[in-house]
């Protein structure tokens, strides 16, 4: 394993405090003397832990990081919590690919045990420093490849995780969104732990596609679309095994906000009781725009059907209520219709003479935000939104709106 001890010495710190503020690239061409350390190792770290202070709020200045790709795919703090909450009580955890082990450590913290496996040795040896200087000495670092470690796994394990890399393996610069074509193979990986586990999440890509992978693996109880500050990062699939029957799949969409989490949740291939009224945006009413997690699930039905919602048109995505007592519950944006208009000459001269500022949005519109702001002739930003789209009706509208906390 690989000596990290001269990162408690003094002139080790002084140099990460001393530059931790500076451009990396005119670090690098620095000429520094009699270093008891390597030069580039320190570099990293500082250029690392700036770019995961948010990612990594309570860690970035904690740990250790081996490599640049390895602080790019890490998962965030606030997600890593949540994929710990699914192995709460669990007694034997695998964690297949363990990367710089921020998955590894907060499930860590809900389990007996857990076996963090890593194929890259510098990487492993990284995150086994890291867990002991975290305290998390119930974790077993492992370095091997994770297709090698399920087949040889002998013993009964409570549930795994896996988080595939989405690189193609002949060429880096390729992305590959089916699970079916990730590496480890996970399909190699359930068969030699299936009769071993009792279950597995699998983190996958936001580009994934839930019905073809509900299609490729049928035991999936559970699918979670998981979205932070209305930016869907990731899918996490639940795959029962040891012959487990799945009858129905839920899925659940959350998005999380600083203070709040947003949550929306149904069975898949769930239809709606009625039909959803189209109803025309009036002044007073409330405009919904579902978050992202909804926009990739495609339930926008089912949001209008149980929540008593209208639709502005089916293709438009927003929604329309009277009822303030929504605004607790809908996963998504709010705002107050605060006037109406169309767009002729008459109504974008007044509409720029009230509004020389605003936020512009556009739903179901043959114009990009962009080509809306230079037709209206008005600076982005302010207080105000214009919200452009097209209702039931094929008529383009422009609603000029104020936002709703």
């Amino acid at each position: 394993m690989q000596d990290f001890s001269f990162t408690d010495n003094k002139e080790y710190k002084d140099f990460i405090t001393q530059h931790q503020n500076e451009d990396i690239i005119k670090l690098r061409l620095k000429k520094f003397s009699d270093l008891s350390f390597d030069k580039e190792f320190a570099i990293r770290q500082i250029d690392c832990r700036n770019r995961t202070k948010h990612k990594l709020p309570t860690l970035w200045d904690k740990i250790i990081f081996p490599t640049d790709i390895s602080t790019e795919q890490c998962t965030s703090e606030i997600l890593a919590e949540f994929h710990a909450n699914l192995f709460e009580s669990c007694e034997e955890v695998v964690d297949f690919t363990s990367g710089l082990g921020i998955d590894s450590f907060f499930i860590s913290k809900k389990v007996k045990h857990l076996q963090s496996i890593e194929i890259d040795k510098n990487v492993s040896d990284t995150a086994k420093y890291n867990f002991d200087r975290l305290g998390a000495h119930n974790v077993t670092a492992i370095c091997d490849d994770a297709e090698h470690f399920a087949k040889a796994i002998d013993s009964e394990i409570s549930a795994c995780f896996i988080d595939p890399s989405r690189r193609v393996e002949k060429d880096k610069t390729i992305r590959s969104y089916g699970l079916k074509d990730c590496q480890p193979d996970l399909t190699k990986i359930l068969e030699n732990i299936h009769s071993k586990c009792n279950f597995i999440i699998v983190k996958a890509s936001p580009m994934v596609d839930v019905t073809q992978t509900l299609s490729d693996f049928p035991n999936i109880s559970d699918t979670w679309i998981l979205s932070v500050k209305n930016e869907c990062r990731e899918l996490l699939f639940k795959i029962l095994l040891k012959d487990a029957k799945v009858e129905r799949t839920i899925i659940h969409t959350l998005n999380f906000e600083n203070s709040s989490t947003q949550l929306f949740e149904f069975l898949y291939n769930e239809k709606p009781n009625i039909e959803i009224a189209k109803v025309s945006p009036e002044e007073k009413d409330l405009l919904l725009i579902p978050n992202a997690s909804i926009m990739k699930s495609g339930a926008f039905d089912l949001v209008c059907d149980k929540l008593k919602l209208g639709k502005v048109a089916d293709n438009s995505h927003l929604f329309i209520t009277k009822n303030e007592s929504i605004l607790d519950v809908f996963p998504g944006r709010a705002f107050r219709i605060l006037k109406t208009a169309g767009l002729s000459k008459g109504e974008i001269k007044k509409l720029r003479d009230e509004s020389p500022t605003a936020n512009i949005i556009c739903r179901n519109f043959p114009l990009s935000p962009a080509e809306l702001q230079k037709k209206l002739k008005i600076k982005d930003g302010g207080k105000n939104y214009i919200i452009a789209t097209t209702d039931y009706t094929n008529k383009k509208v422009i609603l000029c709106c104020e936002k709703v906390n």
